[in-house]
């Protein structure tokens, strides 16, 4: 909740508190380590998810997360070798937790990122197989069409099962607002981060929601009183 409100020292406050109170609990590094991860403090995050696997070495999130927190450092400090190692960690992980459907979508994301676009899709597959409800999953899925084979249907197919799916996910609105933007349908857009900002989290995601919306009507307002016609995909 206080990570919501955009208070992370209080948030860290209360989760080095429950480390104090339960040193054994794996849980507690668990979620610290995300919101390690949210901070961008890489380090921090992969010395907590090391404690939570040492504590409960079957937990298949923690080692999934702690390779992608690799994966992020690596790839964001170009260090080809190291970016490998996490590739590695990745494939190691889901041959060990081949149920653990966290592993397969952030392996995928970073296949993605490495433009394996071919094995992202068979991740996200594998992981749409596990979770079929999972609603996030087919929007990544649906972005992955976008970049790799430019199939703008296919896309907005899975990003509308996404919405069929889970009718409260504000990433999927988000995203069919964008390409909607992208594609000349403003009014379509509009009601799309209309949609988004109803289910938005937290201040700052509702902020961002609303910078979206608002260039979209002022290319709308725009469009109406010159005449103009939004560029289209």
């Amino acid at each position: 909740m206080y990570m919501q409100q955009q208070q992370p020292l209080l948030s860290t406050q209360d989760f080095n508190m429950a480390a104090e109170i339960d040193t054994r609990n794996p849980d507690v590094y668990h979620h610290r380590g995300q919101l390690k991860i949210l901070l961008d403090q890489v380090d921090e995050a992969v010395g907590d998810f090391d404690e939570c696997i040492l504590l409960r070495p079957d937990s298949a999130l923690a080692q999934a997360q702690k390779c992608f927190a690799l994966y992020r450092q690596a790839y964001t400090g170009s260090n080809p070798a190291q970016v490998q190692t996490a590739m590695d960690g990745f494939e190691d992980v889901i041959r060990r937790f081949p149920k653990c459907a966290e592993g397969y979508a952030l392996y995928a994301q970073a296949l993605t990122d490495q433009q394996l676009f071919g094995k992202a899709d068979e991740m996200y597959d594998k992981c749409i197989e596990l979770e079929p409800d999972n609603a996030t999953t087919y929007v990544h899925k649906g972005l992955l069409q976008l970049q790799w084979k430019q199939d703008l249907d296919l896309g907005l197919e899975l990003i509308g099962k996404a919405i069929e799916i889970d009718n409260k996910c504000d990433f999927a609105y988000e995203t069919m607002g964008t390409i909607e933007v992208q594609r000349g349908n403003l009014d379509r857009a509009i009601d799309m981060f209309h949609k988004a900002i109803n289910l938005a989290k937290s201040e700052m995601e509702m902020a961002h929601l609303y910078s979206l919306c608002d260039a979209a009507y002022a290319q709308t307002e725009v469009a109406r009183k010159y005449g103009l016609k939004p560029p289209t995909l």
